[in-house]
């Protein structure tokens, strides 16, 4: 078990060690072929639910339209493509879905703190690394979208 930890710990080490995250700009500089690496992919996919499903339930907490709600959901939908697909292919490597959980509910527990802190020192949200790393998810976002839909396709024919 201490084995599977250490190399748990070392494929992710953003997972042990949360509390500082690489900003995804210059992680993805270190890893410029993480889509082809499909445990990046599931580590991707977990980054990007967690800042996503933060952002989401924010704004849908927080705003005083029903457009905030709205648009809080979206964040929040966008999200579950995300863990969706960082759950199933991480399944699939052999990851547990507790180990996915766990790692999901630390890595909210990072941007929560990071929402908390701009709003707090910048009165917006949007800035630093929270910024980056959100614009990063956006981007990718297509591609997990994708890969998710092949996902359920895969598994209707099942």
């Amino acid at each position: 078990m201490k084995l599977l930890l250490t190399v748990l710990f070392s494929v992710f080490p953003a997972f042990a060690n949360s509390q500082h995250l690489i900003p995804f700009d210059q992680w993805e500089r270190n890893t410029p072929k993480w889509a082809e690496d499909l445990t990046e992919v599931v580590y991707v996919g977990g980054r990007c639910a967690s800042i996503n499903h933060t952002l989401g339930f924010y704004i849908s907490q927080e705003g005083n339209k029903p457009e905030d709600v709205a648009l809080g959901k979206k964040f929040i939908v966008a999200g579950n493509t995300f863990a969706t697909v960082s759950l199933e292919v991480g399944g699939n490597l052999g990851m547990s879905g507790q180990f996915i959980y766990d790692r999901h509910e630390a890595l909210t527990k990072v941007y929560v703190q990071k929402l908390a802190e701009n709003k707090k020192m910048h009165n917006q949200i949007f800035v630093g690394d929270f910024a980056t790393d959100f614009k990063f998810c956006v981007a990718q976002h297509a591609l997990f979208k994708s890969i998710a839909d092949d996902l359920s396709t895969v598994k209707g024919k099942k």
